[in-house]
């Protein structure tokens, strides 16, 4: 597992919607797409990581 913890992916996560919707605005479709794949990896990631906190 990745050594990120889950505040370390939520703050990320955070900070990409943020970007996510300055791309909305500018219609910079490619970047947007670029983004929203590493955010579905990132609460992926995130999801795993808290389950196995749970489980632990």
């Amino acid at each position: 597992m990745n050594s990120d913890s889950l505040q370390s992916i939520r703050e990320r996560m955070q900070a990409r919607t943020l970007r996510m919707k300055e791309l909305v605005v500018s219609n910079s479709l490619s970047s947007l797409q670029e983004l929203q794949a590493a955010q579905r990896a990132d609460q992926l990631m995130y999801e795993k990581l808290l389950q196995s906190l749970n489980h632990a």
